[in-house]
């Protein structure tokens, strides 16, 4: 009885690390097909990006959703909209990017700012300014794949003594790409 046992008991042990040996030589490496561009490493069937690049295979640089002349209307609190033009660039790669404000007065195009940040996800970082009685916010992100919106908030702090007051500016820049030949 006690070799019957013996044997039944190595018997199912051989069947159970038979099987778990099968079922992991059965599982494909979800890497093995995937190719990852620009020094992009495959984890799990995804391609992790080095920063600069995205995309499914890490094929796509990062900044040039951004990139682009854009044509558009700027609206500073209750003020009528005027026609401007934004400009982004590569300022340095990866991620930092320029963005030109031009505004256009009497027919004729003038720079009327140059500002500076850095990309994250789908916007473009600029960072605060402050100094004494004057304060700026600015953001730009893609609200589709042709369109970017420009946030401006200028707070100035005008008076002196108990005679105060604080003006505070809100500009919105929605512009479209301007479409090349």
């Amino acid at each position: 009885m006690k070799f019957w046992k013996l044997t039944l008991l190595s018997a199912l042990a051989f069947f159970a690390i038979s099987t778990i040996v099968l079922y992991s030589a059965c599982t494909v490496d979800p890497c093995i097909d995937l190719k990852c561009a620009n020094g992009g490493a495959c984890i799990n069937g995804y391609c992790s990006c080095p920063t600069g690049y995205e995309g499914a295979q890490c094929d796509q640089m990062t900044n040039t959703k951004f990139l682009g002349t854009y044509t558009g209307n700027t609206s500073c609190n209750a003020l009528p909209a005027i026609f401007d033009t934004a400009v982004i660039y590569l300022d340095q790669f990866p991620l930092n990017m320029g963005v030109v404000f031009l505004s256009h007065k009497n027919d004729s195009l003038w720079q009327n700012d140059t500002l500076h940040g850095t990309i994250n996800g789908g916007a473009i970082v600029i960072p605060d300014f402050s100094k004494p009685r004057y304060s700026r916010h600015v953001t730009v992100t893609m609200r589709s794949a042709t369109q970017v919106v420009l946030y401006d908030e200028e707070i100035h702090v005008v008076g002196g003594g108990i005679n105060v007051d604080t003006q505070k500016t809100v500009c919105t820049f929605y512009g479209d790409l301007l479409k090349t030949k």
